[in-house]
């Protein structure tokens, strides 16, 4: 019976290690992907009705021709990318993902902090997730360009338009919206940078933001989150009348 519980032990410490090592060259193989298609910057690809939404679409010009052509802009995707790259760095010890990182980083970040193609009177969410990785590049270099593009973000996030309850907008654009994915665009920032800068006073408001989401967009049948909520009810995906969608077309969205 010992030797058959030895045997299942050493197994099951087999698989798990093996599993482990299945994941991390997986991660490798798509880190080495991503670094051979994107040599300095990142051109995230951009569903037809964003492109027209964002007048990213020039007069007589495709849809087709504006994807393939549309320039690397700052934006959260390939904040969500280098994160990534910096943790897998870490499980790794491999240095050419920081080294990657960087690169990718710099390619929009001018000596006096200021952050190309990033407006900052957008007031959008979506800006704000690369900022971590400034604030991890100006702990490891000390170079003021990353704190001063840091500071940049922070000032939006401390200036960012807010709803009665006192929940942050997810862009100026979206008025009297809160997006579930916007407490991950901006509230790590915010809490990265309060810690790393000694402002404990954030605190409190990145864990109210949480709080207002599971207030008011959580299901009472289910328990899950919605994606949104509009304060407002102006919206076409909000109930105007109670806190649940529409019974048609509403998608995992709620107005109260």
């Amino acid at each position: 019976m010992q030797i058959i519980k030895n045997i299942s032990f050493s197994l099951l410490i087999f698989f798990s290690y093996a599993k482990a090592y299945s994941q991390l060259d997986y991660a490798n193989e798509l880190a080495s992907a991503i670094i051979g298609t994107y040599k300095d910057s990142m051109v995230v690809k951009k569903f037809a009705n964003h492109l027209l939404q964002d007048n990213q679409v020039l007069p007589g010009q495709s849809i087709e021709d504006a994807q393939l052509n549309r320039p690397a802009v700052w934006n959260y995707e390939m904040g969500v990318i280098l994160i990534a790259f910096e943790k897998l760095a870490q499980a790794t010890g491999n240095n050419e993902y920081k080294v990657y990182s960087k690169k990718i980083i710099d390619h929009f970040i001018n000596d006096d902090g200021t952050i190309k193609t990033y407006e900052l009177e957008e007031y959008n969410l979506d800006n704000i997730p690369a900022g971590r990785l400034l604030l991890q590049l100006y702990k490891e270099t000390k170079e003021e360009k990353y704190k001063k593009a840091a500071d940049l973000l922070y000032q939006q996030m401390c200036w960012q338009p807010r709803n009665k309850a006192g929940g942050i907008w997810h862009k100026l654009k979206y008025p009297m919206q809160m997006w579930l994915d916007g407490l991950y665009m901006g509230q790590p920032f915010v809490a990265e940078y309060a810690n790393s800068f000694k402002d404990s006073s954030r605190f409190d408001d990145v864990m109210q933001q949480f709080i207002l989401m599971e207030k008011y967009s959580k299901d009472p049948k289910t328990g899950l989150l919605y994606h949104g909520w509009d304060e407002s009810h102006l919206q076409k995906w909000a109930n105007p009348k109670t806190e649940h969608p529409r019974n048609s077309g509403a998608g995992p969205w709620v107005g109260i």
